[in-house]
């Protein structure tokens, strides 16, 4: 199995899109013994910043450190950045050139893709699933499914090894995905699906929808385990707020419920002195809140194996980080 060196050329092509940005202007800049807490203007940060991303202070022409976002406020804007002992001296902006840098979004698809080669358990589910990306002698492609409109689902799609869902914009293709998920939760299989949009807000859309057609079938009630999860950061405000069941998985709940609560009680303390303007302490309960998460799985990849949820629904960037970063071999 092979890669085709086109889409090689187009992976490396697409990291252009992830160089580092100089941040023009900001304010707010408060360092307490290497917390540091800004606002950027130009650019403005937005929740992907967290994501992976770090701040680079170059402090002269021989010396630059680089720091990493650890969380973003999006009432405020703000970021926080863990400068450590480097920056613990620094006292203004003055001078010194900063520069955002991006979470390297094509790397981790390189790193996705190249690990083909060295795995020959997932090359076999790929050539399985295949979708003529690759090069897999012996793979017959299937033909063309038909939608019936009077349905607005194509009903035999989960017959069909892969298959691909076009239209133009505004003729029902998330509504049509949207059936086909929340009819699959009902049909007895045992296999998840995993379901991956190029935005939060596409993401979110997504699992409201399949939520809002489980409830208008009595599949969603309070209480019970929901078969929809809505994995990774970014989560928007009307979907926690009309379906907080999706946001969280019951069986990763029951299973991890000490120390959960224990991060709940922190995260509330941590917000707590955020509002206090505590930024030393905001960043103290931040780090042991991101201690003491690491020390559980990552939900989503515990999900995907383990889970109650059948339907998981992530960004592109979550799904690639999984695989990139070789979660417990999450695909078998």
């Amino acid at each position: 199995m092979s890669i085709p060196q086109e889409l090689k050329n187009a992976i490396w092509s697409a990291r252009r899109q992830y160089a580092a940005v100089q941040i023009k202007e900001t304010e707010g800049f408060v360092n307490e013994a290497g917390l540091i807490t800004l606002i950027p203007k130009s650019p403005e940060a937005d929740e992907t910043w967290e994501m992976g991303g770090s701040i680079n202070f170059r402090l002269s022409d021989e010396l630059s450190i680089k720091a990493e976002i650890t969380s973003f406020d999006p009432s405020t804007g703000e970021i926080y950045v863990r400068g450590g002992a480097d920056l613990k001296d620094l006292e203004d902006l003055t001078g010194i050139l900063t520069y955002y840098v991006p979470f390297d979004f094509a790397k981790v698809l390189d790193e996705a893709y190249g690990r083909i080669d060295s795995d020959p358990r997932l090359a076999e589910v790929l050539a399985l699933a295949h979708v003529g990306e690759l090069d897999v002698p012996g793979v017959v492609r299937v033909g063309v499914l038909q939608a019936d409109p009077s349905l607005g689902v194509i009903r035999d799609i989960w017959a069909k090894r892969w298959a691909l869902l076009w239209g133009p914009p505004g003729t029902g293709k998330t509504k049509c995905l949207a059936d086909a998920l929340a009819a699959y939760t009902s049909i007895g299989e045992q296999g998840k699906i995993i379901v991956l949009a190029p935005t939060n807000k596409a993401t979110d859309e997504i699992a409201r929808r399949i939520c809002e057609l489980l409830r208008t079938r009595g599949d969603l009630r309070p209480g019970a385990l929901c078969p929809v999860f809505r994995g990774g950061k970014g989560v928007g405000k009307e979907l926690a707020d009309s379906y907080k069941e999706c946001l969280g998985d019951g069986k990763y709940a029951k299973v991890f419920q000490d120390a959960l609560n224990s991060i709940s009680e922190l995260e509330k303390k941590r917000d707590a002195a955020r509002l206090g303007g505590n930024r030393n302490l905001f960043h103290a309960l931040q780090s042991q809140i991101k201690s003491l998460r690491g020390s559980l799985p990552d939900e989503t990849a515990w999900v995907i194996k383990d889970g109650f949820a059948q339907i998981i629904v992530l960004t592109t960037y979550k799904g690639l980080t999984l695989v990139g970063k070789d979660h417990g071999h999450i695909y078998k």
